[in-house]
């Protein structure tokens, strides 16, 4: 007899999610490319976008231009001083060239500018 497990079903999507992530965020020697939903300008992003408004998730920022809203990035960033962050920005060392908002780094924040 067939029992439905939701948990089992659930906890089976979230691993393969986890994946998915981790493989597009592992993509770190690739410049500007990133998993964007709903477009590529805005809604939630996964992985090094350039111009993005909403959540965006990255590895390591790079070339990055503007970020509008939560940015959460988990290495520190490469090539990054043009890069303007508005919004509340996580990670182990935030930075770029106009940082304003929340920033909170587990090793500090730093800014070109303001």
């Amino acid at each position: 007899m067939f029992k439905f497990n939701a948990f089992k079903s659930v906890k089976s999507f979230i691993s393969s999610f986890i994946v998915l992530i981790l493989a597009v965020l592992s993509q770190t020697s690739l410049n500007a490319q990133s998993l964007d939903i709903p477009t590529s300008k805005y809604g939630i992003s996964f992985g090094n976008s350039s111009h993005f408004t909403g959540l965006r998730i990255n590895w390591s920022d790079r070339n990055v231009q503007e970020v509008n809203g939560v940015n959460v990035t988990l290495w520190t960033p490469k090539d990054n001083e043009q890069a303007k962050m508005t919004g509340i920005n996580l990670g182990l060392m935030p930075s770029g060239g106009e940082v304003k908002g929340v920033n909170f780094g587990a090793l500090g924040v730093a800014a070109e500018g303001n």
